[in-house]
C-alpha cells in the first residue's frame, strides 16, 4: 500500500508475494535493531572524510557500529 500511495492518486499496484518478503525483512531487520539498541550493542564512531587529491579533511563521518 506505501508503493501505491507514493504512486499518486489514481496510481495501483498489484500484490505480489515478492511484497511480503520485502515487507517480512524490513520488520525482521527493525526487530534486530530495536534488540540491539536495548541490550546496548550499538556505539557511534566518527571517521573524517579524506579529499584523496591533496589529503585534505573535508569533514566527519558518524558511523554506528
Amino acid at each position: 500500500m506505501p508503493l501505491a500511495k507514493r504512486s499518486g492518486r489514481s496510481g495501483f499496484r498489484l500484490y505480489t508475494k515478492d511484497l511480503t518478503v520485502e515487507a517480512t525483512a524490513r520488520l525482521l531487520l527493525e526487530s534486530e535493531l530495536r534488540r540491539a539498541i536495548d541490550l546496548g550493542e550499538l556505539e557511534l564512531r566518527y571517521q573524517p572524510q579524506v579529499w584523496l587529491r591533496d589529503a585534505e579533511v573535508i569533514g566527519p563521518e558518524a558511523l554506528l557500529r
